[in-house]
């Protein structure tokens, strides 16, 4: 780790806001750039900062990992010592565009571009391009549907989202939850 890179991260440790931590990386010029209302979860920053590119509105869970370079190259040297594989480390950028959202232990790596309007959901390796308006999952992810579809489902089932304060769920709310699970398991197991 570089002294800037720690020096920086000590930092963002202590800034409790995702917002902050953003605005902290954008004042500072770490990241190649950062949009406006962005959000950054992590409290490390990644290696090769400069490598990112992030849009505006874009939301990184504190969890994700966002991996510019692999060093691939030093272990195949170590079991091929003849061939030639290059540098230690391969380096690629990786974009982010406008109004994306990275959920909890998501990673991404190196020479991808991912487009505007992006949902991309727990668990997901992001190792391709992401075309505008996806939700992707998986692993390698994939695109499994569209944005603007996901919205449309979620706006019908709007009810199902009880309001919570502090993370505290009410005896009503755990009650309706368990009883929307059981009887989309019963009509799972009809059809």
């Amino acid at each position: 780790m570089t002294f800037k890179r720690g020096y920086h991260s000590i930092f963002m440790f202590l800034l409790i806001s995702q917002f902050k931590r953003a605005k902290y990386l954008k004042k500072h010029n770490i990241m190649g750039s950062i949009g406006e209302n962005c959000q950054f979860g992590p409290w490390l920053i990644p290696l090769y900062p400069e490598l990112i590119r992030m849009g505006d509105n874009v939301l990184i869970h504190r969890s994700t990992k966002l991996i510019p370079h692999d060093g691939i190259n030093t272990f195949l040297k170590r079991i091929y010592p003849n061939a030639d594989f290059g540098h230690g480390e391969k380096l690629e950028p990786i974009e982010i565009g406008n109004n994306v959202s990275f959920s909890y232990n998501t990673v991404v790596v190196g020479g991808v571009k991912i487009g505007n309007n992006v949902l991309i959901t727990a668990g997901t390796v992001v190792e391709s391009d992401i075309p505008d308006n996806s939700v992707v999952q998986g692993v390698p992810g994939k695109v499994v549907g569209k944005l603007s579809m996901y919205s449309a489902v979620r706006q019908m089932k709007k009810d199902e989202c009880p309001v919570i304060k502090n993370q505290h769920l009410t005896e009503q709310d755990i009650n309706d939850a368990w009883k929307r699970f059981d009887e989309a398991r019963e009509k799972k197991a009809k059809a």
